[in-house]
């Protein structure tokens, strides 16, 4: 009998997305499991996605079953029960942006701001796939041109690391796309499982929670996320799915923090949660982790190596995950 509960809990998230305004339902609805329903070891991940989402640390996320926290974001933590959860995953420094150029370049990149008109020449995923005949796009919600510049109420600049690199400006106005609706561009390459092999979602500033609440991106993401788990590549075991947080709050946030030397810091402690067909339901790693593991997992997931600057220096995430 306990086998049979703990196989019902973990089973999720095939569901249809929740209906505008409805709040989102950390109860199982499916018949098969959002995680872990593919034995053995991955043969042939090929997508990689990375949701992006901000400014909460792990402790205004992650709560027990019935909490306050988990009853404001009864999506986020029915994932951690289905999927996989890293409970000691850590941004890099402070603020926000720092954070995404380490992401896909292993470091700041000589960025230590939120500046809008600065570059970077670093190395980067992007450049690194484009070489080796790698594909990526970056999905940026609420964007109004491809690889805009350009802040808008709804679409900042620095959520969209692909536009700092000057060597990618060609590639960038090709493959950094604004993301659209249920029937724009991410939605279209799920239903025909056509992503590329590196994706970057960008929810905008409120769905990420920026500026709006924790129960608002709980609910993006309870539409969205639905959608990556119900397609042919994920089924497959083609696609593995990181679901960060760029930075927390709180704690003793100062700007240029070194957060991996503060590791006590709850504004630097955030969630990273892991899905894929791989991934027990409940996997759990205490093990140190931050930007830099998941750039380091992304790199072994697609063969996109030599490493990226610091991703070269840590341990991946994939082993603990079933990757």
């Amino acid at each position: 009998m306990r086998r049979l509960i703990l196989l019902a809990a973990s089973l999720l998230l095939l569901a249809l997305p929740a209906a505008a305004g409805a709040r989102p339902s950390a109860v199982p609805h499916a018949a098969e499991p959002a995680c872990g329903f593919l034995a053995g070891a991955p043969v042939a991940v090929s997508h990689v996605v990375v949701i992006v989402m901000e400014n909460h640390s792990y402790p205004d996320l992650i709560g027990r079953r019935g909490s306050a926290v988990a009853r404001r974001a009864p999506y986020i933590n029915g994932l951690k029960r289905a999927c996989g959860l890293a409970t000691n995953y850590h941004s890099l420094t402070h603020p926000s942006l720092p954070n995404y150029i380490a992401m896909v370049a292993g470091s700041n990149g000589g960025i230590t701001t939120d500046c809008t008109s600065c570059t970077s020449r670093a190395p980067n995923l992007f450049r690194r796939l484009g070489s080796t005949g790698g594909t990526w796009r970056v999905y940026a919600e609420s964007m109004p041109t491809r690889c805009s510049h350009t802040n808008t109420l709804h679409y900042l600049k620095r959520h969209n690391p692909a536009t700092y690199f000057p060597a990618i400006r060609n590639a960038c106005d090709r493959w950094d796309v604004p993301m659209g609706g249920a029937s724009g561009r991410f939605a279209t390459a799920l239903a025909r499982n056509t992503l590329p092999g590196y994706a970057m979602v960008v929810p905008n500033p409120c769905d990420d929670m920026h500026d709006c609440s924790v129960s608002t991106g709980d609910a993006w993401l309870a539409k969205w996320v639905p959608r990556i788990l119900r397609s042919g590549d994920y089924r497959a075991g083609r696609t593995v799915v990181f679901i960060v947080w760029d930075e927390g709050e709180g704690g003793g946030y100062v700007s240029g923090e070194d957060c991996l030397a503060h590791l006590t810091d709850q504004s630097c402690h955030v969630p990273a949660l892991v899905l894929s067909g791989y991934t027990p339901a409940g996997a759990r790693s205490s093990t140190r982790a931050s930007h830099l593991s998941l750039l380091r997992t992304t790199q072994t997931l697609l063969g996109a190596t030599p490493y990226l600057g610091a991703a070269g220096r840590v341990h991946g995430m994939g082993h603990a995950f079933g990757l």
